[in-house]
């Protein structure tokens, strides 16, 4: 069942305008049943679009349109992926977006849309290459080293130079 102000259709409004079915006699029953489906939420939904629409367009962004039910905080649940060391799997942790009045600007929301951030195609393929690396630091690693090193016996004495080879 759908509730006002149909927010499930909000977030999909073109997918489902493109979705209306071919106008065939085969088919009278089905495009009745979208185009009333479509008047019912249109006429609830519309204006919200075009509000959202103007805001996004001006980069800010109302209490309103994060969609928090009334509530007092909109919370984003996400998930990660995380280690031990040993084992890698997903946590998950939440990120609050407190009430606030008027209108602010996106940018300054303590969680942001990745779309608003420039470069997020980059963004993404960095951290995935870092998430790769990460991955491949799991388990023990041996290293080895021979040559030189300073050292000091105390802080503030001069450091003296040493040899070590360690395999």
């Amino acid at each position: 069942m759908f509730k006002a102000p149909f927010r499930e259709f909000f977030h999909r409004w073109d997918e489902f305008t493109r979705a209306k079915p071919e106008d065939t006699d085969e088919n009278k029953v089905g495009i009745e049943h979208y185009n009333l489906l479509f008047d019912i939420i249109a006429a609830e939904i519309k204006p919200h679009i075009e509000q959202a629409n103007d805001l996004l367009t001006n980069n800010v962004i109302s209490f309103d349109y994060v969609w928090a039910d009334g509530s007092k905080l909109f919370i984003l649940s996400c998930r990660f992926v995380d280690t031990d060391g040993e084992m890698f799997g997903w946590k998950t942790t939440i990120l609050p977006i407190g009430q606030f009045e008027n209108l602010k600007p996106i940018s300054e929301l303590k969680v942001l849309p990745s779309y608003i951030k420039s470069g997020i195609e980059d963004i993404r393929y960095r951290l995935n290459e870092l998430g790769r690396k990460f991955e491949a630091l799991k388990g023990f690693h041996h290293k080895t080293y021979s040559g030189p090193y300073e050292t000091r016996s105390s802080l503030g004495e001069t450091p003296y130079k040493l040899y070590v080879s360690i395999s």
